[in-house]
């Protein structure tokens, strides 16, 4: 399930999640460090994924592609295209779409709830899959917090692979400037201030509504930005941890590249 070449990483990537944060993680897991990130031109990264076989010989036939959307990422394009599939070629469809702040500016009080309906349906999802039966997966908001859903992970790959089928896990990221400016045409719609809004970027650690990348890729701003105050170090490790751990194709703005790499790993 690891893969055998060293892990490189991009210096794009690290400076991504540097100016990010989440929250600590309870138990940590040994994770194995030998997990390459290839990296494109365009300052793609896609994790070169070996526990599949790439031959020709060796297409997968079912399996379930698992999206998690962070907002502000574009995500909304590869929702649109992954529907697309869906009405083209049958394939089931599951997401929980919901909001983590109001208008009001309060966050949601169905955080757990909604968690918890989302584990309860992908469990369901990753049962009996059809021979030649693919399906889609999408999370998004207060779908599931990876920082504390990584045992769930495992054992969705798990219940997919003992079918002899493949699991996919496919997310975007995108440059920790860009990010920022595009939740930034948010904050009259959640009744912040612009000063508010550039308080968040003043300190990787401090607390508060405004996300980073790596708050939404951790914990999904449950209740607040870094409740646990962990430090901007342990988020990036953390971070890069679950990267290489679950995820199959990481891109960083390049729908292009996502689109290929996934459809290369779903034959």
């Amino acid at each position: 399930m690891y893969f055998k070449n060293r892990f490189i990483l991009p210096i794009f990537l690290v400076a991504t999640f540097i100016i990010i944060e989440s929250r600590v993680y309870r138990c940590s897991p040994q994770v194995s460090a030998d997990v390459p990130l290839r990296v494109t031109n365009n300052e793609t990264v896609a994790i070169d994924s070996q526990r599949y076989s790439s031959g020709d010989d060796d297409k997968p036939k079912c399996g379930v592609f698992f999206f998690f959307h962070i907002p502000s990422t574009g995500g909304a394009s590869i929702n649109k295209w992954l529907w697309t599939q869906k009405k083209l070629y049958n394939y089931t469809y599951f997401t929980e779409w919901s909001i983590a702040v109001n208008g009001k500016g309060e966050f949601s009080s169905s955080a757990e709830g909604i968690e918890a309906k989302f584990n309860n349906g992908m469990n369901d999802l990753v049962k009996n899959i059809g021979p030649n039966e693919w399906r889609i997966s999408h999370s998004h908001i207060l779908s599931s917090y990876l920082n504390e859903s990584d045992l769930v992970m495992d054992y969705w790959r798990a219940s997919v692979e003992a079918q002899g089928c493949r699991m996919v896990n496919t997310i975007m990221l995108r440059d920790p400037l860009n990010h920022a400016l595009s939740l930034y045409r948010l904050h009259a719609t959640k009744s912040s201030t612009r000063e508010e809004w550039v308080r968040h970027l003043r300190s990787p650690s401090e607390g508060g509504r405004w996300a980073t990348s790596l708050d939404f890729f951790l914990y999904d701003i449950r209740n607040q930005r870094n409740p646990y105050g962990v430090s901007k170090n342990e988020k990036v490790r953390r971070g890069l941890e679950l990267l290489k751990r679950h995820f199959d194709v990481v891109a960083v703005a390049d729908h292009g590249f996502y689109l290929k790499e996934s459809l290369r790993l779903t034959g």
